[in-house]
């Protein structure tokens, strides 16, 4: 979120957020901290809507330009983090990572470990 409090029909308010008010900025970055390719929230409409929900639809319109045969890696926040997105990454060649909040995996039916 990049503070901001003057006039701008898609500023957001955060109530909960150090700087409550602002630009909200999705940005895809290298391991060296250098942005590579940024959206910045419009509102309704910034990303395609599909079945797999803004925060997934953001991350594939962020990753769209990556070259498929780099081997390339991304890694995201919990907000990004879904199987969906996890499947439909590889499904395009890109390896991934993201945390997952504890009530979440609670919930999950997870299949028990095998024992090597």
């Amino acid at each position: 979120m990049v503070p901001f409090k003057g006039c701008l029909g898609f500023k957001q308010y955060k109530k909960d957020k150090p700087n409550k008010w602002g630009i909200k900025i999705f940005s895809r970055s290298g391991a060296s901290g250098i942005v590579y390719d940024s959206k910045v929230y419009s509102g309704k409409g910034t990303t395609v809507r599909s079945d797999l929900g803004f925060a997934s639809d953001m991350v594939l319109r962020l990753v769209e330009y990556l070259s498929k045969s780099q081997n390339s890696k991304i890694f995201f926040y919990y907000f990004f983090s879904s199987f969906h997105i996890v499947e439909n990454l590889q499904q395009m060649g890109i390896e991934s990572v993201g945390t997952v909040r504890i009530e979440r995996v609670l919930k999950a039916k997870l299949p028990p470990l095998e024992a090597d």
